[in-house]
């Protein structure tokens, strides 16, 4: 059994349990779909082709005479997203640390926003047009677990842990707990408003910490691209970030992604 199999394996039941343990023919259509967006996130090129080979060999013997089968249309979705990419290792390990400590260390009021969203975009993986569409009740505080909607309207959870979790708490502190958008922004006085961020203004705020940083030459696609890289340096050391497979509100199978430390 390859390790990206064993990896899955774990992923879905929670346990180290084997291949022919797994009730395979179970698999539908949203499970795949899950399947495949974690494989992207998680896997590198040639471990997502592996995994790929080894879900049509198992699919075809657990369901031989199903040629229906709904699931199978669905890891044709999954081999299509399968294509070469170039991945940027974005900035280097250093450099995130300077742009993350010029934030903790800042005695300013929006050194504690800012924190919070360099950490979630370096650390968990969001885009600055996720970032800006977060709401206060996507962040449940209890276990630190925040629902991000993509630009495909798709919906995807991160466990916030380490120090990401204490920079968006450290806001929280800051922001209090009204409705609204979990990043807004400060009028000229300094005071907090109860606005939503732009996605300018995370350019704008990523700009004037890395002017502090020394001059850095940083963009909100380098953040990702360091967390990418860091999922991909996980996968060829077999350290597999921490997932959760589950059963969201509505019934509809759904997976988590814990944060990253920066190594």
């Amino acid at each position: 059994m390859s390790p990206e199999l064993e990896a899955l394996i774990e992923f879905l039941t929670g346990s180290k349990t084997t291949a022919a343990a797994m009730p395979w023919w179970l698999l539908g259509a949203d499970d795949v779909r899950v399947i495949r967006s974690w494989a992207s996130e998680t896997l590198p090129l040639s471990g997502q082709r592996s995994l790929i080979r080894a879900l049509r060999r198992i699919l075809r013997s657990a369901a031989p005479d199903q040629d229906d089968l709904d699931s199978r249309s669905s890891l044709r979705e999954l081999v299509r997203s399968c294509r070469g990419r170039v991945l940027s290792r974005g900035l280097a390990p250093r450099e995130a640390r300077l742009l993350l400590g010029v934030c903790r260390e800042a005695s300013d009021r929006a050194a504690p926003l800012d924190a919070a969203i360099l950490s979630v975009m370096l650390l968990a993986g969001l885009r600055r047009q996720e970032v800006v569409g977060l709401q206060i009740g996507d962040y449940d505080e209890e276990d630190g677990r925040l629902t991000v909607r993509s630009e495909r309207r798709q919906l995807r959870s991160v466990l916030l842990v380490g120090e990401c979790r204490n920079d968006l708490d450290a806001w929280l502190a800051q922001r209090g707990h009204f409705s609204g958008p979990l990043f807004t922004q400060f009028d000229r006085r300094g005071e907090l408003i109860p606005a939503a961020l732009k996605p300018s203004a995370v350019n704008r705020l990523l700009a004037r910490r890395c002017e502090q940083a020394g001059g850095l030459r940083v963009t909100p696609r380098d953040l990702r691209a360091r967390f990418l890289w860091q999922l991909k340096l996980a996968g060829r050391r077999n350290e597999r970030p921490p997932c959760r497979y589950y059963q969201d509100e509505n019934g509809q199978p759904a997976w988590t992604l814990a944060s990253m430390p920066l190594v």
